[in-house]
């Protein structure tokens, strides 16, 4: 997955510390984050489209895109404190819902674009249940 940032070091920053991906590369205009089941690059977007970008604070949620990452964590509780720690934010914990046998919640990161995250259920796979909200 390739996320294009305004600022390149606050947002790889943002994912390595919030979900515990390595940062295995770096460079001027993008870093390679990974985990044992994601690779995420974050691109810096060029100077001259970046410089008519304004990212607010908080950010304004960038909802009208046609994808949304998923990641799934040990906890969401653990990462609700480190995302909000690190400038993202989540929805409050009463809008959280069921799907396929997981526990869901929509936020942020600190650029405003829309992620998702996911628990598993202990001892509990996905199967083809209904979402419930």
């Amino acid at each position: 997955m390739v996320v294009y940032a305004v600022d390149k070091v606050r947002l790889s920053s943002f994912y390595a510390d919030a979900l515990g991906l390595q940062r295995v590369a770096e460079d001027p205009s993008y870093d390679v984050l990974h985990s044992a089941h994601v690779e995420l690059i974050v691109h810096e977007i060029p100077h001259f489209l970046a410089v008519d970008i304004e990212i607010a604070d908080p950010p304004e949620l960038r909802e009208d895109t046609a994808v949304k990452p998923v990641f799934f964590v040990a906890d969401i509780d653990e990462v609700r404190s480190s995302v909000t720690a690190h400038g993202g934010g989540l929805l409050p914990v009463e809008r959280e819902w069921t799907f396929m046998g997981t526990r869901v919640i929509d936020g942020w990161d600190p650029e405003g674009n829309v992620i998702q995250f996911r628990q598993r259920h202990a001892g509990h796979e996905p199967t083809g249940d209904t979402a419930t909200r």
